[in-house]
Formats: structure tokens, sequence, C-alpha cells
């Protein structure tokens, strides 16, 4: 059977919105309602792009510390040593950075404009031993860290 022109319904708007849904569902995320009551699928596209967003991603990372942090900062990367050098090595390995994350990661993000407009994430600096919920242990001090939009130099 041959289908005519008539018969095919495209939908991309709202398969999109679908597989946003999804995307959120998938993550353990609860999707934006509008009015308290229906899924509001256009909060759940800029909810999963927000949230993707949030969390680099597990790659090798070139890490500069700067002189100042090193010399100006002794008894502050003295106290969080451990949780410094985790989160480094981690960094340079590529492994997940997540567990240095805010633990409200794990839902709806609020908007980020540190993150957002300047590239700047902020990291706990717990002991590397990871909590029952997955998270390095909360800190009162914070690492603010840029990230770079180069990641590697090349000379011609």
């Amino acid at each position: 059977m041959q289908l005519s022109r008539a018969d095919a319904i495209v939908d991309v708007e709202g398969d999109h919105e679908q597989e946003a849904l999804r995307l959120l569902f998938e993550r353990g995320l609860r999707p934006p309602r509008r009015d308290g009551a229906r899924l509001c699928a256009e909060l759940a596209i800029a909810n999963i792009l927000e949230h993707q967003h949030r969390i680099p991603s597990a790659r090798p990372r070139q890490v500069q510390v700067s002189e100042r942090f090193r010399n100006e900062v002794p008894e502050l990367a003295e106290r969080f040593k451990k949780g410094i050098e985790s989160l480094l090595a981690d960094a340079e390995k590529g492994a997940p950075l997540r567990p240095y994350l805010s633990t409200m990661v794990n839902g709806i993000p609020k908007v980020d404009g540190l993150l957002n407009d300047w590239l700047v994430h902020h990291f706990h600096l717990g002991a590397p031993a990871l909590q029952p919920n997955g998270f390095v242990q909360r800190t009162g001090a914070l690492l603010f860290v840029t990230r770079s939009l180069v990641s590697k130099y090349s000379s011609r």
C-alpha cells in the first residue's frame, strides 16, 4: 500500500518535545508542569539542555593551577589538600566530575548564572571517598573553576 502525501503526518516539534521528556525521565528528573498538572514540554527542553550544560563531560583535561592560588592560599590548599588533589587528578584522567558538584544537580536545575554567563563551575572539596548519595562530602569552601573553550593550542 502506498501512502499519499495527505497520509504522511510529520510532527517534528512534538517528536522533539517527547524526546526531551523521555531524556528527563531517563535521568530520573521530574519534568516541569504547567498550571500544576500538564507536563510542559517547552520547559522540559530547556531543562534537559541546562542539565547537560551543568555536568562536565568525562574526558581527560589539561589542568592549570594559578601560582596565586598555590602561594597565597596555602592554608586553604593544605586544609582541603586531599579533596583538591582528588578533583584535579580526576579531571586530568577523564573521570566523571559529577561527585564534586552540587547535590542539586540530581534535580531540575535552577539557573546558574555563574556557569551560564562565565563558564565557571564550583566544586566541593570533600575527601575523595564518596558518600552513600554518590557525592563527595560537602564543604563550606568551594573551588571555582573556569571551563576553557580551547583545549589545545597549535602553532603553524
